[in-house]
């Protein structure tokens, strides 16, 4: 299934969303998101100016792919904040290179 259909098949069920965003993944984290139901991540700012992704705002949909850009699951943004690398605890999972991130909390809404 591409991301594309899965989004289709998400849509059935909640025709008031427009479109989805990508979200790039490991392995490793796909698994996190299966196990908890939710979890947060950074991603750079440099990432969304590289690859010309905008910055998923609460309640955007955004399509998790593992590195090989295979579709896993759909998340929806529950919040977004802009953090300083600095102000970023260890354990959340980094995305990209950077001063600046944006450190997102969602949950799963279609597998």
């Amino acid at each position: 299934m591409t991301c594309d259909e899965m989004f289709l098949a998400y849509r059935m069920f909640s025709p008031d969303v427009a479109d989805y965003g990508h979200f790039p993944a490991s392995w490793h984290f796909c698994d996190d998101i299966f196990k908890e139901g939710m979890k947060t991540a950074a991603v750079s700012q440099d990432y969304y100016e590289e690859t010309g992704e905008e910055v998923p705002m609460p309640g955007d949909v955004l399509a998790v792919t593992d590195q090989d850009g295979s579709p896993r699951c759909l998340v929806k943004v529950d919040s977004l904040m802009i953090v300083h690398e600095d102000d970023l605890d260890s354990i959340t999972p980094r995305y990209g290179e950077g001063r600046l991130f944006s450190l997102l909390s969602f949950h799963e809404v279609f597998r």
